[in-house]
């Protein structure tokens, strides 16, 4: 039981230090399933509907989702349509630029920012 306790509270951490973004996001939504837990779900902004969506198992995989989620935001913005893998050093810069908020908050995760 107290590994899920310890579960639940890293989870809650990643998600208080996005709440901001998710809340002003029109594209994730991060909703709470007393039988699922945490869902996250991908929305199409012109038709409102649900693409996809995870169950949040861990809080490495609602982070590693999350910093996707702005990488590819980032690419959108510079008009760019290439996978998230494929940054060059000006989409790599701004992406970072973009989550240094996130991962000053969440120094445990470093390894997640680095690896993307």
């Amino acid at each position: 039981m107290m590994q899920k306790a310890e579960k639940n509270e890293a989870i809650e951490k990643v998600r208080s230090v996005f709440e901001e973004y998710i809340k002003a996001s029109p594209y994730i939504e991060l909703l709470w399933s007393d039988k699922l837990g945490y869902v996250l779900m991908s929305i199409d902004e012109r038709t409102s509907e649900i693409m996809e969506s995870w169950v949040v198992t861990d809080a490495e995989n609602l982070c590693r989702c999350l910093m996707n989620e702005i990488a590819q935001k980032v690419l959108d913005a510079m008009g760019k349509d290439h996978d998230t893998y494929e940054l060059s050093s000006l989409e790599r810069a701004e992406f970072e630029k973009q989550l240094k908020p996130y991962r000053d908050q969440l120094p445990e995760y470093a390894y997640l920012f680095e690896n993307l």
